[in-house]
């Protein structure tokens, strides 16, 4: 699901949520405001169509069906707008919790791809050493394309993680762009051949090297 700051998701007479950050306090909160005022938010145009909102949005709504000046109203809207300042801006909380997801996002990646390369070890062990050998030659410019794929794959990763915000998702590409690089980026046979297995198939890179060393 990821961090947002419309966290809120409304479907025809279903509302659910996604994750966002609260106290404990804040959190009974929100959920008492859910079950008293979320009718209002089915009842919002358009119909029958996904939509979402922000704390904030939730709040003007109610603001504009209840007497706010009474308390219980005024208490809910205003734990609302707290909640909401909490998820929208960059506080010590968020930044952290956004650290933790990309990592996570990350950890998930290279456990995937370890787990692969275990599993394919003597097919990767075997075609490396025919590149050592001299009979296989490796392609350098399809080797640094792979690469770009795998920033690629990974930065869309985390940037679905972080959520809908362009400057997480792009502090999530940046950091699953430099991860690659650290980890994978190195030009030598065993790392291009793993690449090249993850991401075009092995059957495919199996045939295609084995008719290079047959010729």
């Amino acid at each position: 699901m990821g961090i947002t700051t419309s966290p809120i998701v409304v479907h025809l007479d279903t509302i659910g949520m996604d994750d966002y950050l609260a106290s404990d306090d804040q959190a009974k909160t929100v959920f008492h405001a859910l079950q008293a005022y979320g009718f209002l938010l089915t009842h919002q145009p358009p119909k029958g169509v996904l939509r979402r909102y922000t704390f904030a949005e939730f709040a003007a709504v109610i603001e504009m069906n209840y007497d706010v000046t009474e308390p219980r109203h005024c208490e809910v809207v205003a734990v609302l707008r707290e909640v909401h300042r909490l998820n929208s801006g960059e506080s010590p909380v968020r930044a952290k919790l956004k650290s933790i997801v990309i990592t996570r996002a990350i950890e998930e990646y290279r456990a995937e791809l370890e787990a692969f390369a275990q599993k394919h070890e003597g097919e990767i062990a075997a075609l490396a050493e025919e590149v050592n050998a001299g009979r296989i030659v490796l392609d350098e410019d399809e080797h640094w394309d792979r690469v770009d794929l795998l920033k690629g794959a990974l930065g869309s990763r985390c940037a679905n993680a972080v959520g809908s915000r362009e400057d997480d998702q792009e502090e999530a590409l940046a950091l699953a762009e430099s991860w690659v690089s650290t980890s994978y980026s190195q030009f030598e046979p065993r790392t291009s051949l793993l690449l090249a297995f993850w991401l075009e198939g092995i059957d495919a890179v199996c045939g295609r090297l084995s008719r290079v060393v047959e010729a």
